[in-house]
């Protein structure tokens, strides 16, 4: 049987996102987006109060959704139900900085991969969207790849970084 007696959910509006947070103790579980808000699925533990961490998360999420930096590899994340090489990949694009991007290519040098799709399926599978920014990671012709959340999401995650879509990267090609 699960326990859910020290689970909380958050949500919270991030920009023209949504963010649905599940945290146990002081750990991220997942975190989910949406477009709207009755998509969400709301607190279930009506009057629990935050913990700490919900709430500078919380104000974290603020803050991105408004176009400010935000350090969210500070954030412990329960990466324990998941395959080494899934963590290695994560904790790769976790070091990718606000604003920038990196391809699928770069991510897979750093972790002794040359299988790109394989990168691309574990960020696919990525449980924390935003914590990990996967929605970071780019083709290597510059265009945007995929996103488990969708490309629109991806899109407006980056705008929202200051990454100028439909500019040409260092190679001519266009993102």
């Amino acid at each position: 049987m699960l326990d859910f007696s020290d689970t909380t959910i958050l949500v919270v509006k991030m920009g023209s996102l949504w963010a649905q947070v599940t945290a146990q103790a002081e750990e991220v579980v997942r975190v989910r987006l949406f477009h709207k808000e009755k998509d969400v699925l709301h607190n279930f533990r009506q009057g629990k109060e935050l913990s700490p961490l919900l709430q500078r998360l919380k104000e974290d999420f603020q803050l991105y959704g408004e176009g400010v930096r935000v350090d969210f590899s500070r954030y412990p994340l329960r990466l324990t139900s998941y395959t080494d090489f899934a963590r290695r990949v994560w904790e790769q694009v976790r070091r990718v900085p606000y604003g920038e991007v990196r391809s699928y290519k770069w991510v897979g040098t750093r972790v002794g991969c040359r299988g790109y799709r394989a990168i691309g399926k574990i960020l696919s599978c990525n449980p924390f969207p935003i914590l990990i920014p996967c929605h970071r990671i780019i083709r290597e012709d510059g265009s945007l790849g995929g996103y488990s959340q969708g490309l629109k999401v991806k899109e407006e995650l980056l705008r929202m970084e200051g990454v100028a879509l439909g500019r040409e990267n260092k190679q001519g090609r266009r993102f």
